[in-house]
């Protein structure tokens, strides 16, 4: 009958195996969350530009886009955002180049 039997140097390369897993598990973690808190950075600041261009005078998604220089799928995260915290509202009114959006009263 076979056995497989542990060395201390088979046994001391495992430890460092699974130390160096769990490092790099928790590196992957760290990266992750910060990469995370740099997109949400950045959703504020598209939110705090878009409403600042609808306060200008810039009603649609594409409006806002050339105001403010970002993304219109950034504007539109933003938009969605902005209604949801009530600082803007629907206009009512539906164009070609898409819907209107003005500042909540009182904001």
């Amino acid at each position: 009958m076979l056995r497989y039997i542990t060395t201390p140097a088979g046994s001391i390369a495992w430890k460092k195996h699974l130390a160096a897993q769990a490092a790099a598990t928790a590196r992957k973690a760290r990266e992750e969350a910060a990469a995370e808190e740099r997109r949400q950075a950045h959703l504020v600041l598209v939110a705090d530009r878009v409403f600042s261009a609808a306060q200008g005078g810039a009603a649609t998604v594409t409006a806002m886009a050339a105001a403010t220089g970002f993304d219109t799928g950034d504007i539109q995260v933003a938009v969605h955002q902005l209604v949801a915290d009530g600082r803007l509202v629907y206009d009512g009114r539906r164009l070609i180049s898409g819907h209107r959006w003005r500042p909540a009263t009182g904001t």
